[in-house]
């Protein structure tokens, strides 16, 4: 009898134990397949506000990667508004689907497994070398065509790595693997012969076999430039125009036109691949500069002239920025300075005022930015980032914080974006902020009205 009651009580616990270690099965759904179906859930894509559990590291394998390519300060497991911003950077700078979400292609691109940088390098400067080479000069054909924003410095950097991965991926889509073997040289059959002449052809062994032509079955999109692909880029190969662009367009064309914008001073938003607001402007500014109707239509002669030889650069200024702050609106728009008026709107960010009156309104000159990018509100026992001043205690900064950490936004201060919530400061997306920490400076002119 006791024996019976052991046996008993083993296989009860055997069943319990099975209850917490497996997952709930759906119905018609085996065993085996709830088990893939639960590994299967950690292959799902990664966006704002995931955070890492107990057997879980990707968002802080992420962002670890992210720190060791440039795009990150740190990784704390924990994807916020900064963790965005980077992997957005990211994906536009390797010429992938800007959505801030690590998803299958983003985290293949992102985890590859790719030399050393400074492998890269060595190849890279010995195929140069091999044919007087610059790799200066070929930055700034990757700036020209619109597949780099950095500066053309003459440096191997991750960022030239990612300009050429994109041009190479662009290519192969586009032109398939073999897209920059020279052509082939036909004329040397054409030796004076007369006109309308054919060659008369060798015999032929019986038993020789034609070789089929060379073609690559692949194409190793590796950010190593070969010889092909230095002269490929150094020609006039690649075509400056494919398709007419306009609002609401999306993809790699659009990400090209939208980085060679951003290099020449006409677009400040990073370049994500999709044809909106600011791109319209962007291309309206710099048709009207370049003498092209202002359509805001990336057309044909509009991208002959773009990704040519000599389109106008829009020139710095000492104060660039005008900052209008509408109540009505609950938005922030920044204007930069072109022909003798603040009217190119360069910037659209949502934003909440000051509950009631507290956010006064007027014309004002600000002191600058504090020093220190999480300011304290001791009144409030509350954080932010970014911190620009507007008028004395009166402030452009990011949603609130429970402490300096990225994980303990109120998530309220967030959904009340779009509408009054403050005391009277401008409260903005961590990345709007940041953008006006950034890029605006003791003097800046901010209009409230």
């Amino acid at each position: 009898m006791k024996r019976c009651l052991l046996i008993l009580a083993l296989t009860l616990l055997v069943c319990l134990a099975g209850n917490f270690l497996l997952p709930a099965l759906r119905p018609g759904e085996t065993a085996a397949d709830s088990l893939f179906s639960a590994r299967a859930e950690t292959d799902r894509p990664v966006g704002l506000n995931s955070r890492d559990g107990k057997k879980d590291t990707r968002v802080r394998d992420m962002q670890q990667r992210l720190v060791d390519l440039g795009y990150l300060n740190r990784a704390d497991g924990i994807f916020g508004p900064d963790t965005e911003i980077a992997l957005k950077r990211f994906q536009s700078e390797w010429g992938i689907g800007v959505t801030g979400v690590l998803d299958e292609i983003t985290e293949q691109v992102l985890f590859a497994g790719e030399m050393p940088l400074e492998e890269a390098a060595r190849i890279t400067a010995g195929t140069l070398d091999g044919i007087n080479g610059d790799l200066r000069t070929l930055q700034n054909r990757l700036r020209r065509f619109g597949f780099m924003t950095g500066e053309a410095d003459g440096e191997y950097t991750d960022q030239t790595r990612a300009a050429i991965s994109a041009f190479q991926r662009y290519a192969v889509s586009n032109y398939g693997p073999d897209f920059d073997i020279p052509p082939n040289q036909e004329a040397e059959l054409a030796v004076s012969l007369p006109l309308g002449a054919t060659p008369t052809p060798e015999p032929a062994a019986m038993d020789a076999v034609t070789p089929a032509p060379t073609v690559r079955p692949y194409y190793a999109v590796d950010g190593v430039p070969t010889v092909d692909l230095y002269f490929y880029l150094l020609s006039d190969r690649l075509p400056l125009y494919r398709q007419t662009l306009q609002d609401g367009d999306e993809g790699a064309e659009v990400l090209r036109v939208q980085r060679r914008l951003y290099v020449l001073g006409y677009l400040f938003d990073v370049p994500d691949g999709t044809y909106g607001k600011l791109t319209v402007e962007a291309v309206r500014f710099f048709q009207r500069r370049n003498g092209i109707l202002p359509t805001g239509v990336a057309d044909e002669r509009t991208q002959i002239k773009l990704f040519g030889d000599s389109p106008i650069l829009l020139e710095e200024t000492e104060m660039p920025y005008y900052i209008k702050v509408s109540i009505a609106d609950q938005r922030v728009y920044i204007y930069r300075w072109v022909d003798g008026e603040y009217d190119f709107l360069i910037k659209d960010m949502i934003c909440s005022t000051g509950m009631g009156n507290s956010t006064p309104k007027g014309t004002f000159v600000s002191t600058g930015h504090r020093d220190v990018r999480w300011h304290y509100f001791v009144d409030f026992n509350c954080w932010a980032q970014y911190a620009f001043v507007i008028q004395g205690g009166i402030l452009f900064h990011s949603i609130i914080y429970n402490r300096p950490d990225e994980s303990t936004v109120r998530l309220k201060s967030l959904k009340q974006l779009g509408h009054k919530a403050s005391h009277g400061c401008v409260r903005l997306m961590p990345e709007d902020a940041r953008w006006i920490y950034e890029n605006c400076h003791r003097g800046q002119v901010i209009e409230i009205y």
